[in-house]
């Protein structure tokens, strides 16, 4: 399996600190931490943890096709577009 491609290229409105992505999600910031990790859904920019709002609402939506789409490098089809739309 190749490296999910996350934030890329980097959008500073796509893009949301830990704090932040946990806001957004009710959960706690620790939660959102094993999150990245496992399931993909931000990187690190210059030392610091970035989420992707897109990554974080397909997964939260358990939208496995959109997510998986994301990872390889969808940016334009309708299924991932949509999460795009809502920035």
């Amino acid at each position: 399996m190749t490296e999910p491609i996350i934030l890329k290229p980097y959008s500073k409105a796509e893009a949301a600190r830990i704090a932040e992505a946990a806001e957004l999600a009710g959960v706690s910031i620790e939660t959102i931490r094993r999150w990245t990790v496992i399931y993909g859904l931000g990187r690190k920019v210059g030392g610091t943890w970035f989420i992707s709002k897109v990554a974080l609402f397909m997964f939260l939506e358990d939208d496995e096709t959109a997510l998986a789409a994301y990872h390889q490098g969808d940016r334009t089809s309708p299924v991932v577009a949509t999460y795009f739309q809502r920035l």
